[in-house]
């Protein structure tokens, strides 16, 4: 229930943020997932920094001037196929985003492979028809969290880093 309250909340915030820019970039996020396969995968506090991560990222986006739109009913369909189905295929996020009339389609994950790191990573897919797939990743950015769950700290500059990367990325494409 406290994971539902964030979200609204972020939303509700990149709604206000959105009304207040100018910027003409629209940027369709799918909520980020947890690839946990460690030896016991799904942990409470993996899926809160999952959240985290994902919260960090798209605030920063908005309050960097870029327009968030909600996943479409057909990207979350596909999203849910299956844990990093759509993040792995990005000519299916790419073909959704360009039909729901976004620019990019945002994606992330953090995949946990042990108990002892944790890699946020995130995917900046374009839109548009006749794309090949080297034209369609405009970004793929990965950090290595070594740090408890309970530093939200360094989650947050882990996070606050790949936003920053996304940025400067699309920065460079929007001139």
């Amino acid at each position: 229930m406290i994971a539902y309250i964030k979200w609204l909340v972020v939303w509700i915030a990149y709604g206000l943020i959105s009304l207040n820019t100018q910027a003409q970039t629209t940027i369709m996020t799918v909520d980020f997932e947890l690839r946990d396969v460690s030896a016991l995968p799904n942990a409470p506090q993996e899926i809160e920094r999952t959240v985290l991560v994902d919260t960090v990222i798209k605030l920063t986006l908005a309050e960097n001037g870029y327009i968030l739109m909600p996943a479409c009913e057909a990207l979350k369909k596909a999203a849910d196929q299956g844990n990093s189905y759509l993040y792995d295929r990005p000519e299916i996020a790419g073909k959704l985003g360009t039909e729901c009339g976004a620019d990019f389609v945002l994606m992330g994950q953090t995949w946990k492979p042990s108990f002892l790191f944790v890699f946020p990573q995130v995917q900046v897919v374009k839109t548009g028809a006749g794309l090949s797939r080297a034209d369609l990743v405009v970004v793929s950015r990965v950090v290595q969290l070594e740090a408890s769950t309970l530093d939200k700290n360094v989650t947050e500059a882990a996070a606050k880093n790949l936003a920053n990367q996304i940025i400067e990325k699309l920065n460079t494409i929007n001139k």
